[in-house]
């Protein structure tokens, strides 16, 4: 990383469980945390086996450039509208043929890295 130190921010744990369809919602970590997300990124690393299926699915170069978007709580509904210039998450899933989206097949320890702005969600746990 070229960096002489790494500071740990957090940690926290989100369960999906099996046939569970709730989908996580687009989002970016950036508005979520009160650091500067430049040199920031976040990890997440599977309990268990995970398929393209239903793994976590992120947006190629979307942390390159373009707006923050403004957080949601997890079951989708945004924010009251906030005037800290963050715009509103545009309907990716409408628009999926127009984006490369990634996902892998990830075991237990795996880990996929990702800058804090980049957009992601999950599909929902139909295993």
């Amino acid at each position: 990383m070229g960096s002489i130190k790494v500071n740990f921010f957090h940690e926290h744990v989100i369960v999906k469980s099996p046939g569970l369809e709730e989908p996580t919602p687009w989002h970016h970590d950036h508005p979520y945390n009160c650091i500067d997300e430049i040199d920031s990124c976040s990890l997440w690393v599977p309990l268990d086996p995970v398929t393209q299926k239903t793994a976590v699915e992120f947006i190629a170069g979307s942390h390159l450039s373009g707006p923050l978007f403004q957080p949601k709580i997890f079951i989708g509904t945004d924010y009251p509208t906030s005037k800290d210039g963050f715009e509103i998450m545009p309907d990716i899933e409408t628009e999926r043929k127009h984006h490369q989206i990634l996902a892998f097949d990830l075991g237990p320890g795996d880990c996929a890295a990702f800058h804090f702005r980049t957009v992601y969600g999950a599909l929902g746990n139909c295993s």
